[in-house]
């Protein structure tokens, strides 16, 4: 039995009859049975499945429901990672409504070479959370093309640059020497932010800004985007301040603050604010780079020759931003930006921007 058959017989309705019994005994049986029901009564039966190894497509008439599934040896279902459900849409047009849909203020840009395929708001400047780490990879490309550093250049990290999780660096000792290679692919890839303030530490505030359609004062590191989170005086200052202000995020930085103080969502002004526009140019120049797809975020790889992929979110924020190439070499962007008052769905907004994706690899 093939992975998608093995899926198909347990939405026909096989329940745990087609799970390993150690999968059942990671998730009981009762809880499986509760969430496939779920599923069913949210898409209707499944009339078709493709599969690629692992990777199994699940279409009823109205939604796909996309999953990774490993098979023990007697076929039985081992592993089960479902995708959030998307509806199918009829177009692209239709896709980008469905985007817009998740809901607050919206940007979207798809594009195919210098075609825009469609759009909605995409030179607002939004909150985009991480994804100005694009800016910095891409004045780090520049150094390399240009002969002034190579990848395997060592950068030390010292304690200024010690920045609040996501990453893995922050807990690293002082001192630690890390390749520009490695440092690159912690900030990708899993979006560590430690490694991000000792790049733009080394390449350059102002030339990141550049990059990314930005004044080098309203720039700020991660470290000192948590300073000013955690504290209302200096962040008020902040919002208020002329021309030098990056003077108080950088005093505010001096100490960093612990994780809980910094858990509230977006505050307006504090964050990197930045169309997607710039996102899609930035993320054109990574494609083709290793680095820039081990995490493909929401994109399936099968379709496509190449990725890059780079998302940001906080509460009240979140950005997804894929350049891809099709087997023809046609490349494209497909970005969108959501900023809102409260939390985003995050499934909801997975599975629309997957259905934009989707369209795209079909066309002809």
């Amino acid at each position: 039995m093939t992975a998608g058959e093995a899926l198909f017989s347990v939405f026909a309705g096989d329940g745990g009859a087609g799970f390993a019994p150690a999968f059942l005994k990671a998730v009981p049986k009762g809880k499986l049975e509760s969430l496939l029901a779920g599923l069913r009564a949210e898409i209707g039966p499944i009339e078709s499945v493709s599969e690629s190894g692992s990777q199994v497509s699940l279409f009823s008439k109205t939604h796909l429901v996309e999953a990774e599934v490993r098979l023990d040896s007697e076929g039985r279902i081992a592993g089960l990672l479902l995708q959030p459900a998307q509806r199918l849409t009829e177009d692209l047009a239709d896709a980008v409504h469905a985007l817009r849909a998740v809901g607050g203020d919206v940007s979207v840009l798809v594009r195919q070479e210098n075609v825009v395929l469609a759009s909605h708001n995409p030179d607002k400047p939004l909150a985009v959370a991480s994804a100005f780490k694009l800016g910095v990879l891409s004045v780090l490309q520049e150094d390399i093309r240009d002969g002034r550093r190579a990848w395997s250049d060592i950068a030390v990290l010292s304690k200024e640059h010690r920045s609040l999780p996501t990453g893995q660096m922050q807990d690293w000792p002082v001192g630690s020497p890390v390749t520009l290679h490695t440092l690159a692919l912690l900030m990708i890839s899993i979006s560590d932010n430690t490694a991000t303030d000792l790049l733009m530490d080394m390449v350059g505030r102002d030339r990141v800004a550049a990059k990314l359609g930005m004044t080098s004062s309203d720039l700020l590191t991660t470290r000192e985007f948590f300073a000013l989170k955690a504290d209302k005086l200096a962040r008020d200052t902040w919002l208020r301040a002329g021309p030098d202000r990056i003077k108080v995020a950088q005093k505010a930085a001096e100490s960093l603050p612990d994780f809980p103080a910094v858990a509230d969502g977006h505050l307006a002004g504090v964050e990197w604010y930045v169309p997607l526009t710039r996102l899609c140019a930035l993320v054109k120049e990574t494609v083709g780079l290793p680095l820039a797809g081990v995490n493909p975020g929401p994109v399936r790889g099968e379709n496509w020759s190449e990725i890059a992929y780079k998302g940001g979110s906080e509460t009240g924020v979140l950005n997804f931003t894929a350049g891809v190439r099709d087997e023809s070499g046609r490349w494209y962007c497909a970005a969108a930006t959501w900023n809102h008052d409260s939390d985003l769905d995050l499934g909801k907004a997975t599975a629309a921007f997957r259905e934009v994706l989707r369209h795209l690899a079909a066309q002809p």
